[in-house]
């Protein structure tokens, strides 16, 4: 007796091992990390700072090639479940709020909006470890770049 529920938990386990890691892609996709950097874009010379460099492919391109310097002004990391909002007050006074929507293949589905009424709703789509950036905040001098980077 004692040995036959010994065999049944002995088959029972590594079967409850494969359904375990067979979960953990599906619990991964239910999660995000992004990192909200705010940028200020200047007419005045000055080029990408190391630590914008990654950016640099981008803003070497129209519309970005407008300005001739950038400097981060923060970051904020944030960690989002499935459909979870996060609300984050930019600089300027702006409230921008992003929405962890799912994958879609390859891609992490979002949605941004920056109120009052300069986004309203935006969907977006990106690859994991790609960046996304919204222009046109007018901020002191120049204007503020939001450039949104997620993982999922």
């Amino acid at each position: 007796m004692m040995q036959g529920v010994l065999r049944r938990w002995m088959l029972a386990l590594p079967l409850g091992c494969c359904v375990v890691a067979a979960s953990v892609p599906a619990l991964a996709q239910h999660r995000a990390s992004c990192a909200v950097r705010q940028v200020l874009a200047r007419k005045q010379p000055g080029g990408i700072p190391p630590d914008l460099r990654f950016l640099e492919p981008q803003l070497s391109k129209a519309p970005f090639t407008a300005w001739k310097s950038f400097r981060r002004l923060s970051r904020t990391d944030l960690q989002m479940t499935r459909d979870e909002v996060k609300d984050m007050i930019l600089v300027t006074g702006h409230k921008l709020r992003l929405t962890y929507l799912g994958l879609d293949g390859r891609y992490l589905r979002l949605r941004l909006s920056i109120v009052p009424k300069v986004i309203d709703q935006s969907q977006l789509r990106l690859r994991s470890g790609g960046t996304f950036l919204q222009i046109g905040l007018p901020y002191q001098d120049g204007t503020l770049i939001v450039a949104v980077t997620c993982k999922g």
